[in-house]
């Protein structure tokens, strides 16, 4: 029943281009809130080189949440008992527009796979979902969707490769997987919506990635018990964690200000290491952003 509220996956190929050749690549984490995080902006600040003292980001992967998609596809009648209420955010341009048609103003590669309805019928214009996103400059292969163990919501990562060489000639390759879990449970599993739900949502997401070459970046939506909790102790196993460039929390939490819930982690080989922090505009959003550099070159 979730699934036939939702319409299709999108995946839409960015401008063709040469094969990439970099040793390292930006890797952003941003939870857009439905429509108020400003991605018009914040992509135009990134290549512009507002985030990297001046330096312009040519080449980039952006894992997203929230986002939205409006479209005639999506169907107009469905069963309101499993359907979330609707979130309309508008980011500060006043200008609100789903991730089809942003990634198309961008000129970037889009793979978006909703997983739930954005509201009931006759809630918006044009029947909305939402779900995970990424954009990407360089061409998305090996495209997944990762359905969770339900818990309040129908939560559904998505994963895709990305290729190229490094200034050597060396190939190179990078998965990289946009993550949402559970703020709560259902009300029968009401009592272990405290990080139990999560622990098998996080066994599920590390169950189904390569185990090498990884980035795996979202909302973890540990707002109960932050880096104690369980699932995010579950990931540390398998992945590494950077230390933060800062101490700082990374969503605007009404009654949690400071409270950590969108992590960037790596699972590298050996030599290759990777760093993140977190850019201090939500342009929009209820969440800051994250961004990271992941080495693709060997170290000698």
């Amino acid at each position: 029943a979730w699934c036939a509220a939702v319409g299709p996956a999108v995946v839409a190929p960015g401008p063709a281009r040469a094969t990439a050749v970099l040793d390292s690549l930006a890797v952003l984490c941003w939870n857009v809130h439905v429509g108020g995080g400003d991605i018009l902006r914040f992509v135009g600040d990134l290549r512009r080189g507002e985030f990297t003292e001046g330096r312009p980001v040519d080449d980039f992967i952006i894992l997203l949440q929230e986002t939205h998609h409006a479209s005639p596809m999506i169907p107009d009648e469905v069963s309101d008992k499993i359907v979330p209420r609707v979130i309309i955010d508008t980011p500060p341009s006043g200008e609100r527009i789903d991730i089809v048609e942003a990634a198309d103003r961008l000129g970037l590669h889009l793979f978006y796979v909703p997983s739930m309805r954005n509201g009931p019928t006759g809630s918006t214009t044009v029947p909305e979902d939402r779900g995970n996103a990424i954009l990407s400059t360089i061409p998305l292969e090996n495209l997944r969707a990762m359905e969770l163990p339900f818990e309040f919501y129908r939560r559904v990562n998505v994963a895709a490769t990305v290729r190229g060489v490094t200034t050597d000639g060396e190939p190179w390759e990078l998965h990289a997987c946009s993550v949402h879990f559970a703020t709560r449970t259902g009300f029968p599993r009401y009592f272990v919506s405290l990080g139990t739900g999560r622990l098998r949502q996080a066994k599920a997401t590390v169950a189904a990635l390569p185990d090498s070459n990884v980035v795996l970046g979202g909302d973890f939506n540990t707002w109960a018990l932050g880096s104690i909790e369980a699932a995010l102790h579950h990931i540390r196993r398998y992945y590494r964690q950077p230390l933060k460039l800062d101490g700082k929390g990374t969503t605007q939490l009404k009654f949690f200000p400071d409270r950590r819930i969108d992590y960037l982690f790596f699972r590298l080989p050996g030599g290759r290491t990777a760093r993140y922090r977190r850019i201090d505009d939500t342009y929009g959003s209820d969440h800051y952003p994250l961004i990271g550099w992941v080495q693709l070159a060997d170290t000698p």
